[in-house]
């Protein structure tokens, strides 16, 4: 039986941010694909499992013009095995991306611990996802 992703999801990028999204990404810009947004991304699905994207593939070559206008790309993501009961998972990574935020990016109104210790305390998958909703980059 094949599975499927239940959004709405928690998308983590590992390197990057983490944001709530109700479709796989199917897009990215330039400087997105260059800093490494696809590289150790994540799905967090609404049934609390883990989906890792072990492939992904921009629609062409991006040439020098498309990097000076940042211009967006179609990509195509490939999923691989699906962790199952992943919300301590979730919940670190999340925190761990807290932790890295050089720019200030989730603590504009409160302190890192602070929202650390929101997502932590999430009781569900879906509260999980709520409340890194509240907080996540968009």
């Amino acid at each position: 039986m094949a599975r499927n992703i239940r959004f709405p999801a928690v998308a983590i990028s590992r390197n990057n941010a983490f944001s709530v999204v109700t479709e796989l990404e199917g897009s990215c810009n330039a400087l997105g694909w260059r800093k490494g947004y696809f590289d150790d991304l994540s799905y967090f699905d609404s049934s609390g499992t883990l989906w890792p994207v072990i492939r992904a593939n921009i629609s062409r070559r991006i040439t020098f013009i498309d990097r000076v206008l940042n211009r967006r790309f179609e990509v195509s993501l490939q999923l691989g095995e699906p962790q199952e009961n992943s919300s301590e998972l979730a919940k670190q990574l999340i925190c761990e991306l807290i932790d890295s935020d050089g720019d200030g990016l989730y603590s504009q109104f409160v302190s890192h611990a602070e929202l650390k210790e929101l997502i932590k305390k999430t009781k569900s998958p879906k509260e999980l996802i709520r409340v890194a909703e509240t907080l996540g980059a968009s």
